[in-house]
């Protein structure tokens, strides 16, 4: 012991008095002698571990974007998601009329234009009540053949 310190305190303490507090502020981790070499500091084990952790993180909060047509209550999947599990829970965005990119999907505005033109004529039918029964197709199909 060095010359200054009371030996009585040492005598009157308790030993591990503080080992709780100290062990739940500390992490020290005992790395095995391949990582060691790997990853011979502080830093550069925090920088893997930081970046495994955050890569973690995006794998977990990722979405899956597929796009959609709301009609009569329900959404209608331009899709099917193969690696999505039934009961997934998600987020439905309605998008105001417009807000598409076209430019995203590979459309130009000049074959934009030219569908929009080419498909006017089928606007007024598309919108008749006749038409209802294709938003419904399977369902409407299964009722034709139980009657």
């Amino acid at each position: 012991m060095r010359p200054g310190y009371d030996e009585t305190l040492l005598k009157n303490g308790t030993r591990g008095k503080y080992s709780k507090q100290y062990a739940a502020e500390t992490n020290i981790v005992r790395r095995e002698p391949d990582v060691a070499a790997a990853f011979s500091t502080e830093e550069a084990v925090n920088e893997a571990l930081l970046f495994v952790l955050k890569k973690k993180i995006r794998e977990i909060t990722m979405s899956k974007t597929i796009e959609g047509v709301y009609r009569k209550g329900k959404i209608e999947l331009s899709e099917t998601p193969n690696d999505v599990g039934e009961g997934t829970r998600v987020v439905v965005t309605f998008l105001s009329p417009g807000s598409i990119d076209l430019r995203e999907h590979g459309i130009s505005k000049a074959q934009a234009a030219e569908l929009r033109a080419r498909l006017a004529c089928f606007a007024e039918d598309w919108e008749s009540p006749e038409m209802d029964v294709y938003d419904n197709y399977d369902e409407e199909k299964a009722k034709l053949q139980t009657r």
